[in-house]
């Protein structure tokens, strides 16, 4: 039943939105426990001109309840990844434009269960930075407590790092990591949180002989440290491999033990 709902939602959505196919994309979706479907993504804007983070619910029937869209007329924004707590809250992650430096900074969105921007934090940075996934841990009632987002970070010499960083409830850094893991490029694209750890997966070039390779670090979910050996590149010769997804199976409960 999940399947054809789905089905249904893309169908509605390419046939409404077909004025601006090519600007108007659905990226990331959720389903809760009682079959609301998140959506996040980009919309064309015709006002501004420009292509804007996109945040939709749809209820099980395929009723749309909440519609929202993050102005910013500087450029082209897209919302990546997309999750929820048990009350409602919803967490966005993606990038927007930022005109001061020309280039895309992380964003990360709180929403509330009607549909209400609670706060917005920006990562500005000079160089070119997106954010790709997202995680929450909640207490005993299902509410979220934390956020974690991963992507990559630009420095001063074009490098693209792993970025993994920590926010509480209200948008502020607890911690951040930039992890320098190629003389080119490391792109984190999911992330992975249980009991006391942060799993993040992506890719990163390990030179002409084996391009591109699965890469995986675990973090400490408190502090955002790394212990020797946590961080780990799939290496096969003369292939590359990009990872956009993952999971861990018998998740950790225990803040001593991993998945």
């Amino acid at each position: 039943m999940k399947t054809i709902h789905f089905l249904i939602f893309m169908s509605l959505f390419l046939n409404s939105g077909n004025a601006h196919l090519t600007n108007d994309y659905p990226f990331s979706t959720h389903l809760d426990s009682i079959n609301n479907l998140y959506v996040t993504g980009n919309k064309y804007n015709l006002a501004s001109n420009s292509i804007d983070i996109l945040f939709e619910k749809y209820n099980s029937g395929g009723d749309r309840l909440i519609y929202e869209l993050i102005l910013n007329s500087f450029g082209n924004d897209r919302g990546m990844d997309i999750i929820t707590d048990n009350f409602g809250n919803s967490f966005i992650t993606g990038f927007i434009y930022n005109n001061i430096y020309e280039s895309n900074d992380i964003i990360a969105l709180m929403f509330d269960p009607d549909g209400n921007l609670v706060w917005v934090k920006k990562f500005e940075n000079p160089g070119d930075d997106k954010g790709f996934g997202i995680d929450i841990v909640s207490d005993i009632y299902g509410q979220a407590t934390e956020i974690y987002i991963s992507g990559y970070s630009s420095n001063e010499l074009s490098n693209k790092n792993f970025f993994v960083s920590r926010l509480n409830l209200l948008g502020d850094v607890v911690w951040q990591r930039e992890l320098n893991l190629s003389d080119k490029y490391s792109i984190a694209t999911d992330i992975f949180v249980d009991a006391g750890y942060v799993y993040v997966s992506g890719y990163s070039y390990q030179g002409p002989a084996y391009g591109d390779d699965i890469t995986l670090v675990t973090l400490d979910k408190a502090s955002g440290t790394i212990e020797q050996g946590d961080i780990l590149f799939h290496n096969i010769a003369g292939s590359n491999e990009r990872p956009t997804a993952f999971t861990l199976v018998n998740r950790s409960d225990n803040v001593l033990s991993k998945s």
